[in-house]
């Protein structure tokens, strides 16, 4: 028993799939690799901006609070 014989349209059929599949695999992959990471740089920044944003209107908020506590604190018939 030899070895099975590969036909002609068996040799072409692998030529045009590692000639057409091959690289378009390879650029997706790629391609999917950038963009997950640009997408998550995009994400990290706008949660950064979203957190500091967040953050100072608490510390405007708080601030505003203690301006009236301290003016409601002087007045005389709260201190009683």
């Amino acid at each position: 028993m030899g070895r099975p014989r590969i036909r002609f349209w068996h040799k072409v059929l692998a030529a045009l799939l590692i000639v057409g599949v091959a690289p378009i695999a390879l650029v997706s992959a790629v391609s999917i690799a950038g963009t997950r990471n640009d997408l998550t740089s995009l994400g990290v920044t706008n949660i950064r901006q979203r957190s500091t944003s967040t953050a100072n209107a608490i510390d405007a908020y708080l601030q505003s609070r203690l301006g009236d506590i301290v003016l409601v604190s002087k007045l005389p018939d709260v201190v009683r």
